[in-house]
């Protein structure tokens, strides 16, 4: 299991993407989400980084590395036991306790 300190998804440069209106988008998505689903999110934005042209390439390889990070991490918890339709949140918080969702104070 990685056992990063920090969630994978984030970056400096995109913090207020994840951190809005006082919710964290990352737990609010663990939340209602499946480990599948999870999967789904990262081949979905592996996609979309790696064909994007804004002229962002090296915040986009940055963000493609975040996304195949996190579904490494969700295929050891796959790898672990848990099954696809486990409710995200629940496996993250059961092997991953101390994982940081945020890059600010807490």
């Amino acid at each position: 299991m990685n056992k990063n300190i920090y969630h994978p998804l984030l970056l400096p440069e995109s913090q207020k993407h994840y951190d809005t209106n006082g919710q964290n988008n990352i737990v609010e998505f663990e939340c209602m989400s499946t480990i599948a689903m999870g999967i789904g999110a990262c081949d979905y934005n592996i996609i979309k980084y790696t064909n994007r042209e804004k002229g962002q390439d090296e915040l986009d390889s940055k963000k493609i590395e975040t996304f195949k990070a996190w579904k490494e991490l969700l295929r050891d918890l796959l790898g672990m036991g848990y099954d696809y339709d486990t409710n995200l949140r629940y496996a993250m918080k059961a092997e991953c306790p101390d994982m940081k969702y945020s890059l600010g104070v807490e």
